[in-house]
């Protein structure tokens, strides 16, 4: 049976969004591998250059390459056999769709990585560190700044001094913040000296740098030089609440500015950073 030949500008699509499936779709299966393997090369070159000179292009280079090869090869291929499902176009499409399907659904449900965009989780967490976050039994599952699901009675429940992205109270944007108060803690931050139910989990190491211990972590949080003084609080969480600090204490916006976090717009654990 003959196939018949493949519409070029629709081969020209394919190799731009997805250069392997092109040559899938051209029954060209060591060219797809090939292919395959230089796109994953080409964007974990592009992932260091943009961090590192902020400029890329190796991908447009590799995604240009694969336009010209494909289309050359679809002008002179004359093929014979039985179709596949992926030499049709809805079976070449699903391919591409299909995966970014399972990475929305990953980044939704599952993991999604970020990158801190300010200095108010210093010293732990800089401007431009990346991090990785684990969404399941949280509350608010989505992507990209699209919520998809919120769940207001989560499965699973923080500990005290591990590193969340949430969702603050009448807040448009995601936030980075430490988990500091569970539900009926009462909490007092007075200059310095942070206590929890009337104990201090603070110690001073300078006149700057202060290690607290909450739960199984330990870690050390800043007290840049602020004109206006301490932020201090002192408060009960409600329950189905939790009480959170950025590690930038005067360079934070965090509970001490707009209230307590609802378990239900808790969106995820750092689990990685880098």
């Amino acid at each position: 049976v003959r196939l018949i030949m493949k519409n070029k500008i629709f081969i020209a699509l394919l190799a731009f969004i997805m250069s392997p499936v092109a040559f899938l779709y051209l029954s060209r299966i060591r060219l797809a591998l090939i292919y395959l393997v230089a796109l994953l090369t080409t964007g974990v070159l592009d992932y260091h250059l943009q961090i590192n000179y902020g400029k890329s292009g190796f991908g447009l280079a590799l995604a240009l390459v694969a336009i010209i090869h494909s289309v050359s090869l679809a002008s002179s291929q004359n093929e014979k056999g039985n179709p596949k499902f992926y030499n049709y176009w809805w079976g070449a499409l699903s391919i591409p769709f299909a995966l970014f399907t399972g990475i929305l659904m990953v980044r939704s449900f599952l993991y999604e990585p970020f990158i801190i965009p300010s200095e108010s989780m210093s010293p732990n967490l800089n401007a431009g560190d990346h991090i990785l976050i684990e969404k399941l039994g949280y509350g608010t599952y989505g992507t990209l700044g699209v919520t998809v699901l919120d769940t207001k009675n989560p499965s699973s429940k923080p500990n005290a001094g591990e590193v969340f992205v949430l969702n603050p109270p009448n807040m448009k944007y995601a936030y980075i913040e430490r988990i500091i108060g569970l539900p009926g803690d009462h909490v007092s931050l007075n200059d310095k000296t942070l206590s929890i139910n009337s104990i201090i989990v603070s110690k001073e190491i300078d006149s700057q740098i202060v290690q607290e211990s909450l739960g199984e972590e330990v870690y050390e949080v800043t007290y840049a030089i602020r004109k206006s003084g301490y932020r201090n609080f002192e408060g009960v969480v409600p329950e189905g609440h939790y009480f959170v600090m950025g590690d930038n204490r005067n360079n934070s916006s965090d509970s001490r500015s707009w209230g307590f976090v609802s378990e239900s717009d808790l969106i995820g654990r750092v689990v990685k950073k880098w």
